[in-house]
């Protein structure tokens, strides 16, 4: 995703994360989360239970997307109820001439996922390579 189309994003995924928040701090998932604590003690110990909220860029032309706020609330039996982030570091890259910025663990040419970069620097998908077809840094 290209430098400025990834800034252009950054204040809906901090409004998305507010009102997510502002839902949970006004009693507003109350019912919703007690029922989620209330099944999950009647399951298994090893078992927990989330309900998350994604906030994803789909390119149609890739045929995929990217996630930019993964978050939720996670319970267990014997686990206190707490909210939970699966979202990962962004990292900055110069491809095709251009600046993009990523999640980490995906491709910033395909937009698939990618991880482990430095240790495989030839993505599976599209064969781009770091430091051949792109560099990385920041």
């Amino acid at each position: 995703m290209k430098d400025n189309e990834f800034k252009k994003l950054g204040p809906l995924t901090d409004k998305t994360n507010s009102f997510i928040d502002d839902l949970h701090k006004s009693g507003a998932l109350d019912a919703l989360l007690n029922e989620l604590k209330s099944v999950t003690n009647q399951l298994p110990e090893s078992y927990s239970v989330s309900i998350d909220f994604q906030l994803n860029v789909c390119d149609s032309n890739k045929e995929t997307s990217v996630p930019l706020l993964q978050t939720g609330f996670v319970a267990g039996k014997g686990i206190e109820l707490y909210r939970h982030y699966g979202d990962t570091a962004t990292q900055k890259y110069l491809v095709d001439g251009e600046m993009c910025i990523i999640p980490d663990d995906y491709c910033p040419h395909c937009w698939e996922e990618w991880d482990l970069k430095f240790m495989n620097p030839t993505c599976d998908n599209c064969g781009k390579k770091i430091d051949g077809d792109m560099i990385a840094w920041g």
